[in-house]
């Protein structure tokens, strides 16, 4: 299905605001609140201001910006109509985000806490007008998306901001002189001129380019560490 365009132009800075608490809806008083308190993210792909209610919220879009398969973010969308006990409810999801497949899906974001009876309503979604606005609808809460998960997502965020291919090509190097395997501060520590600061961004860099990875069996759970061990990915032969 071809979407009806929800995004701001690439390029051109925008702000999408929550619809269910629209500022210019609500009292004078109330006005200043809502936009102070809001946590502010931005979509890269479109760069987009994003005004969110939470910073649970605020650490979901952070997993998506270090996705590469995403290729655009939006907050707010509704609002989607479904049926309960024989009458009609909207319900307006909390992020709405694009695939380079096409595929796009909407995100309920939540505490575990809370998000029972969201999961029933989120099913009649599913069978009643979903189809009209997405191809899947999920709930997400603390249990998807996890302190280090979030980490590693700033981390990836961050290196690819400050990526410097002579430094990729200067870790992943003394990475195969170890013999593919290491840990990280073994590798860092003996990299002449290089910084750790630098080397720990080439690191992250070189994971985000699936050419090393963290080598732990529960890696996407646990935080890499500077004792952490990482190794390069099989047929990785040089830094992008």
């Amino acid at each position: 299905m071809k979407w009806t365009k929800i995004y701001a132009d690439r390029g051109n800075a925008d702000r999408n605001i929550a619809l269910r608490n629209r500022p210019d809806l609500k009292p004078v008083e109330e006005r200043m609140s809502i936009v102070s308190n809001r946590v502010q993210e931005t979509d890269p792909n479109t760069n987009t201001t994003l005004r969110l209610e939470s910073g649970l919220e605020a650490s979901a879009v952070m997993i998506f910006k270090s996705d590469p398969s995403v290729v655009a973010i939006k907050a707010q969308h509704g609002p989607v109509r479904f049926m309960r006990d024989g009458k009609w409810h909207d319900h307006y999801f909390d992020l709405c985000v694009d695939y380079d497949t096409g595929c796009r899906v909407l995100y309920m974001v939540r505490h575990a806490d809370a998000a029972d009876d969201l999961a029933v309503d989120l099913e009649l979604i599913r069978n009643h007008e979903l189809h009209k606005h997405a191809h899947f609808a999920e709930l997400l809460t603390e249990n998807e998306i996890t302190k280090p998960a979030v980490y590693r997502a700033e981390e990836i965020v961050t290196a690819r901001k400050f990526n410097n291919r002579g430094n990729n090509e200067l870790v992943l190097k003394r990475l195969k002189q170890k013999g593919g395997r290491a840990r990280v501060f073994d590798i860092l520590s003996t990299i002449p001129g290089l910084t750790f600061a630098s080397g720990w961004n080439a690191v992250w860099r070189l994971m985000d380019l699936g050419l090393v990875e963290h080598d732990h069996r529960d890696a996407e759970s646990v935080y890499l560490k500077t004792y952490s061990r990482i190794r390069i990915v099989e047929q990785a032969d040089e830094a992008a």
